[in-house]
């Protein structure tokens, strides 16, 4: 003989919510942590529709909740809720309660505090976000020094071969003109420019009186 006042003991004393429905969805069992999570008490609830321990913008949702569990192959699902006015969040987890001949005759909906876990989940996403703003950062700043160096190796390559001042500037123009009409505007085309801009720089290995 099962001791139904030992059941209700331990449900009473678990630190996760515990709310039971039958199967009109009314309410028949809350236990102390569901009356806290929910803010609601067990005395005005026990006897009511579930709907009761909702706001109306979100009582189709339960209704649909509750169809679901009645079907014969469903077993679980969870839910995550947040708290706004406590800054707290819950993991709800939907069990369909059925007899000896798998017959629905109720739901229960077991609430569990997560608040820690997601906020340090939050907080490792935001310093990963903050991670790849600074590496985007970083980023940025080597391509334009790279550009830089580049502008600078073609200058010294200009100044040591005035003959073809420009010259480096306007292959790539025209380079730049061929790539776009080829792939269109893609990287292909960026590569194709700094490749044009650089096709002469091995002259700056060549003494000038060669090079001239």
């Amino acid at each position: 003989m099962v001791d139904a006042e030992l059941i209700t003991r331990v449900l009473e004393q678990l630190p996760e919510g515990v709310i039971v429905v039958d199967a009109d969805g009314k309410i028949v069992f809350v236990n102390k942590s569901a009356e806290k999570i929910r803010h609601i008490s067990a005395e005005d609830r026990v006897g009511k529709h579930i709907f009761m321990c909702h706001p109306p913008n979100s009582q189709k949702s339960v209704d649909r909740a509750l169809q679901y569990l009645q079907k014969e192959d469903t077993k679980t699902f969870v839910r995550m809720i947040t708290d706004h006015e406590n800054g707290k969040y819950y993991e709800n987890t939907y069990n369909p309660i059925r007899d000896e001949n798998n017959k629905y005759i109720g739901s229960m909906v077991i609430s569990r505090d997560i608040t820690d876990s997601r906020k340090l989940e939050m907080a490792r996403s935001n310093n990963l976000k903050e991670m790849e703003e600074k590496v985007s950062e970083l980023k940025e700043k080597l391509s334009q020094m790279f550009i830089s160096l580049i502008f600078s190796l073609i200058n010294t390559l200009e100044a040591k071969d005035p003959y073809t001042k420009g010259h480096s500037m306007r292959v790539c123009g025209l380079a730049s003109k061929m790539a776009e009409y080829k792939w269109g505007l893609s990287p292909i085309k960026d590569q194709v420019e700094l490749a044009a801009q650089l096709h002469d720089i091995g002259k700056i290995g060549i003494r000038e009186e060669v090079l001239h």
